[in-house]
């Protein structure tokens, strides 16, 4: 929740999440072209697994490019984080999924 009230404060039009255990190989230019062509999703999330993506509604949020406009403050309970911000995000609208990239849990 830190993170978000320090994102909501930058005048940027978006921002990575990060867990501090990825090693990031490539996909940030890829998560901004796809943010910059559907105005309808408010994060997208790199694939941290090998194999095909799968599209589930929790995405994880160790490796995620969010929309600033879709950032809202929410009340957090215990739980997984990832999932709590995912449902707030599509409550409002907002679609979220994973992208091809290389992000490595170390």
């Amino acid at each position: 929740m830190k993170i978000l009230e320090i994102a909501i404060k930058q005048n940027d039009e978006y921002f990575i999440m990060r867990d501090l255990d990825i090693i990031y190989s490539w996909g940030i230019e890829e998560m901004e072209a796809f943010l910059n062509e559907n105005k309808d999703y408010g994060a997208v999330a790199l694939w941290p697994h090998k194999g095909k993506i799968e599209h589930t509604n929790h995405i994880s949020s160790s490796f995620m490019m969010i929309r600033m406009k879709a950032v809202d403050l929410f009340d957090y309970v215990k739980g997984c984080f990832c999932n709590h911000l995912c449902r707030n995000m599509r409550a409002r609208g907002w679609k979220v999924r994973y992208l091809e990239g290389k992000i490595i849990h170390s």
